[in-house]
Formats: C-alpha cells, structure tokens, sequence
C-alpha cells in the first residue's frame, strides 16, 4: 500500500504511488484502490488505472475509485473540512 511522503520545494506531502507500475498517481481521478475481500485483513493496493489489467483482477476482484478513497479517509478522520487558518498556513508556505 504505497501511500509516501514525497518532498519537493521544501514541502512535504503525502502521496499515492501505483502498486504495479511504481509511478506518482498525480491525480486522483486516474487511479483506483483494489482489494479482496477474502483476506482476513484487507490490503487494498493503489494503481492507475492504466495499469489495472485482467492479470491483477484474480488476485483483487473489487476497486473503487481513488477519489472516493480520499473522500473516506478524510471524513472518517473527522476532518471533512480544512479550516481556513490551516489552509492559509499551507498556502502561504507553498504547500497547497
């Protein structure tokens, strides 16, 4: 599951990479998160979409798309929405 910190201009930020071809999935609606459910835990895998072929759908019969992930993700941390302040102190920083 390769969620990394990348740092660029002396930013750090996190960002997902595609489980089979390695790359920076550089926008969300290119990508997809996969999984089976059949594993006792689930470990979803991250890919673009180019890259998710028939060869990997054995193995991870389900996807979804990655911005529906992050959408998850941020309303199950409770954090739905970025307060200004957060956001202007990350603007101002050149990191959003």
């Amino acid at each position: 599951m390769p969620i990394i910190l990348a740092r660029e201009d002396g930013c750090t930020f996190p960002v997902f990479c595609c489980d089979f071809c390695g790359d920076r999935i550089e926008d969300a609606k290119d990508g997809s998160y996969i999984w089976n459910p059949s594993n006792i835990a689930i470990h979803p895998a991250f890919c673009h979409k180019a890259c998710d072929s028939r060869a990997h759908r054995e193995r991870f019969p389900y996807s979804w798309e990655l911005q529906d992930f992050c959408q998850f993700l941020q309303n199950n941390t409770e954090n739905a929405a970025m307060t200004k302040d957060r956001a202007s102190m990350l603007s101002e920083v050149g990191c959003l």
